[in-house]
């Protein structure tokens, strides 16, 4: 049942940066930011990992999947005209963040 829940949620979150990026293109404010939002927080967690100064397992994986919610709620946020490099910088810290803060988890 949780797998089914979980799976529902990160649908509906794709499902809301999918939308939101059609509104933004429709309005004419869809920006590098914004695209920058879509790759930048995993790239620079993956980045984060490689560099291992923090010991992290193959179960850490799943803080990438914490980045879903958090990117989507960032493009739900653009479509309310706040700044795309507002946006942006907190994408990137949130997955800072992460990378930071979640400890080892066993496998």
């Amino acid at each position: 049942m949780y797998a089914v829940l979980w799976w529902v949620v990160l649908a509906i979150c794709v499902a809301a940066v999918c939308g939101a990026i059609v509104v933004l293109a429709r309005k004419g404010n869809l920006t590098g930011w914004d695209l920058g939002l879509l790759f930048a927080p995993f790239a620079l967690w993956i980045v984060l990992v490689g560099t291992n100064l923090r010991p992290k397992s193959l179960a850490n994986l799943i803080e990438l999947f914490a980045l879903v919610p958090v990117v989507a709620l960032a493009f739900v946020a653009r479509i309310f005209r706040v700044r795309a490099q507002i946006v942006f910088g907190c994408g990137v810290l949130v997955a800072l963040l992460l990378y930071a803060f979640v400890p080892l988890l066993p496998e």
